[in-house]
């Protein structure tokens, strides 16, 4: 997925191992199972396990709005810390809702957690992004969910 503002542009990768993470649970058959059985809803709930931080439930809550994260209403920040969590970028809804924070690695820029910013303090505002796409991996299509 590529996010672009007026001065920014970043390539955010995604794997099938980040999905467990942004829930906020454990699966006892591993997060690449977990995405698995997510898809093909045979999600074994005695394999579920909640995590004892307090996240489970703060993710689960905000989870059913990440679609927003790809409409005309997102920000793109800079790097920050929030509570215990830094980050390099995070994309975020316009009113405070949710946040995706993103880390980059020696090779590319991954999601790192799922954050509710609904009961929280104040977060970076970041640039409004005017584009968001994603590239076809075998063909190279662009599709767009945002162009301004």
């Amino acid at each position: 997925m590529y996010y672009e503002t007026e001065i920014e542009s970043v390539e955010l990768h995604f794997s099938p191992t980040n999905f467990m993470h942004l829930c906020g649970v454990d699966y006892q058959k591993g997060a690449g199972s977990f995405f698995d059985d997510c898809l093909n809803r045979h999600v074994i709930i005695d394999e579920l396990k909640i995590k004892k931080d307090g996240t489970t439930m703060q993710k689960l809550q905000v989870l059913g709005s990440i679609e927003e994260l790809l409409g005309k209403h997102v920000h793109l920040t800079g790097s920050g810390r929030y509570l215990y969590l830094e980050f390099d970028y995070a994309l975020r809804t316009r009113k405070q809702i949710l946040a995706l924070t993103l880390k980059e690695t020696s090779r590319k820029i991954v999601p790192q957690s799922l954050l509710d910013l609904k009961r929280k303090t104040v977060f970076p505002k970041g640039q409004k992004v005017i584009s968001i796409y994603s590239k076809h991996l075998q063909t190279s299509e662009l599709f767009y969910y945002l162009k301004d």
